[in-house]
């Protein structure tokens, strides 16, 4: 049984489905970490919810060995530790280690090469086998990463302020003035807390 009550639930707000998979975790980097993707199950369920695997896809993925289960869902804490250290620093304006980027290309290369180009509408999209082996749905996760990082604005990536949050996203508002992963809930909060302060020091004053 699942562990996480959110890993099929969690919002979609990231604007690129790598960003979205940075932001299965919550608070990172402070005492008020939240993990979302516990086991392979987790990572299912959030891949099913993503959009990256179908139903019957995620079935057939339940249905691996143990041991080749357990084995790609470290190997997908490997990688979304390696997106967040990119994308969190992108999104604060710091440089990105060359190292960190040389493995970002050397896992994109290792689990998107049975990538195909199939028709689509009026043009081509790339697809991938993801339920071929355990861990091959990490491959449009990687594919989504290099995406953002060669054909997106990184000036509108940004990094919510909200309290303990921390998601990443991509600002597509007309005058890139997007602050909170969500207005509804963080920055809900931030009015909240700033309406308490001023009351107190209303009090106090």
């Amino acid at each position: 049984m699942s562990a996480s009550p959110r890993a099929g639930s969690l919002p979609l707000v990231g604007g690129a489905l790598a960003l979205d998979f940075c932001n299965t975790t919550t608070g990172r980097g402070t005492a008020a970490f939240v993990e979302h993707l516990f086991d392979y199950e987790d990572l299912l369920r959030w891949a099913t919810h993503a959009g990256v695997l179908s139903r019957e896809e995620a079935a057939h993925l339940a249905a691996s060995p143990s041991d080749a289960a357990a084995a790609a869902y470290a190997r997908a804490m490997e990688i979304r530790a390696l997106l967040n250290r990119v994308f969190d620093r992108l999104a604060t304006g710091r440089p990105v280690p060359e190292e960190e980027l040389k493995a970002l290309a050397e896992a994109h290369a290792r689990f998107s090469g049975d990538a195909v180009l199939v028709p689509d509408g009026r043009g081509f999209r790339w697809r991938h086998d993801v339920a071929s082996r355990p861990d091959a749905l990490l491959a449009p996760i990687l594919r989504s990463a290099v995406e953002v990082l060669t054909g997106a604005d990184l000036a509108r990536l940004k990094q919510c302020p909200g309290a303990d949050c921390g998601w990443v996203f991509l600002d597509e508002t007309k005058n890139a003035n997007r602050v909170w992963c969500e207005m509804a809930v963080c920055g809900t909060r931030a009015k909240m807390r700033k309406r308490a302060e001023a009351r107190r020091a209303a009090r106090q004053g």
